[in-house]
C-alpha cells in the first residue's frame, strides 16, 4: 500500500508544480502586456529594463535563496516561503485596474488565439522571438551547468557557488540598467546588436577556457561578460517586438514567452549529457545559442533597421 500511495503524491505534487508554472508564466505575460499599454517608445523601452532586471535575477537569486532556506529548514521549508510569496503577489494585484482602452480590448479568449497566425507571419516579429528563443536557451543552458561547474569542476563550497551565482544577479540587476538609462540617447536596435555579440565573444573565449582548462580566476570574469547582457537584450528586443503590436500586445507577450522558455526546457538536460566533470557541452550549448541568435537578429530584425523603416521601435 506504501508504493501506490507514495505514486499518487508524486502525482498530485507534479499537476501542482504545472499550475504553480501556469500561474506563474501568466503573470509574465501579463506584466509585459500592461507595459505594452501605459507605455511606447522611449518609456516603454524603460518600462522593459525594470522588467527585464526582475525576470533576469529571479532564475539567479531563487537558488541562492533557497540554499540559505535549507540552512535552517527542509526541503518543505521552500514551499513555505512560496506559498508567503504567493499570498503577497495575489494582494498586490487587487489594487490592478485593466490598462487597455474598452475600445481596444479583445472580446473573448478564443479571440486572442486567432491572432497567433498574424504574429507568426510577421517576419519582423518572428526574429525578435527566434532571437531570445536562442539567447534564452543559452542562458538557461548556464542556470542548468553553473553547479556543476563550480562544484564538481572548481570544487567550490556550497555557500561560495552561491556568492558566485549571486554576484552575477547582481551584474544582471546593474547592466538591467543601461537601456534605461540610454533609452532616447541610443537607438534600441543598436543596444540590441551590443547585447548579442558580446556574449557570442564571451563564450568563444568561454568554451575555449573549457577546452583548455582554465582556472576558475579567467572562467568567473567571462562567464559574467556573456551573461549580464542579457538584461540589455530583453528590454531592448522586447520594446522593438511589441512597439507596434497595439490591441494584439498581450498574445505577442505570450508568444515571445514560449520561444524564451521552450528552448531552455530542451536545452538544459544537455547540459550534462558527458556527466558531471566537465563543462564543455555547456560551453557548446551557450556558444551556440548566442551565435544563433545573433545570426536570426542580423537576417531578420536588423535589415529593417538598416533600411530606416523604423527608427526607436517606431515606423516612420
Amino acid at each position: 500500500m506504501a508504493a501506490p500511495r507514495r505514486h499518487g503524491r508524486i502525482r498530485a505534487f507534479l499537476v501542482l508544480r504545472f499550475l504553480m508554472g501556469f500561474a506563474g508564466a501568466s503573470g509574465i505575460v501579463i506584466a509585459r502586456a500592461i507595459a505594452r499599454d501605459v507605455a511606447e517608445g522611449v518609456e516603454l523601452t524603460r518600462f522593459f529594463a525594470i522588467l527585464m532586471m526582475v525576470n533576469g535575477l529571479a532564475p539567479i537569486l531563487a537558488p541562492v535563496i533557497g540554499g540559505q532556506v535549507l540552512l535552517f529548514s527542509d526541503w518543505r521549508g521552500i514551499f513555505v516561503l512560496l506559498i508567503i510569496v504567493g499570498l503577497v503577489q495575489s494582494g498586490a494585484t487587487m489594487i490592478y485596474r485593466e490598462t487597455l482602452p474598452k475600445e481596444k480590448r479583445i472580446e473573448n479568449l478564443g479571440a486572442s488565439f486567432q491572432k497567433f497566425p498574424q504574429l507568426l507571419h510577421d517576419k519582423y516579429f518572428m526574429g525578435h522571438c527566434l532571437t531570445q528563443c536562442f539567447v534564452f536557451g543559452a542562458f538557461f543552458s548556464y542556470i542548468a551547468g553553473a553547479s556543476f561547474l563550480f562544484q564538481n569542476i572548481y570544487h567550490v563550497t556550497p555557500q561560495t557557488f552561491s556568492y558566485i551565482f549571486g554576484g552575477i544577479g547582481v551584474g544582471l540587476l546593474v547592466c538591467g540598467m543601461v537601456p534605461a538609462r540610454l533609452a532616447g540617447r541610443v537607438p534600441d536596435v543598436e543596444l540590441l546588436m551590443f547585447s548579442l555579440i558580446v556574449p557570442v565573444l564571451g563564450s568563444v573565449a568561454l568554451l575555449g577556457g573549457f577546452l583548455c582548462h582554465a582556472p576558475i580566476y579567467y572562467t568567473i570574469p567571462v562567464l559574467f561578460i556573456t551573461i549580464v547582457p542579457l538584461s540589455i537584450m530583453g528590454a531592448a528586443s522586447f520594446s522593438l517586438a511589441l512597439s507596434r503590436q497595439g490591441k494584439n500586445a498581450g498574445s505577442a507577450s505570450a508568444l515571445i514567452g514560449f520561444a524564451q522558455m521552450i528552448l531552455g526546457g530542451l536545452m538544459m538536460p544537455l547540459v550534462g549529457i558527458a556527466g558531471s566533470d566537465t563543462a564543455v557541452p555547456m560551453g557548446i550549448i551557450m556558444l551556440a545559442g548566442y551565435t544563433l541568435g545573433l545570426i536570426t537578429f542580423l537576417t531578420l530584425v536588423y535589415p529593417d533597421h538598416r533600411r530606416g523603416g523604423r527608427i526607436m521601435g517606431k515606423i516612420r
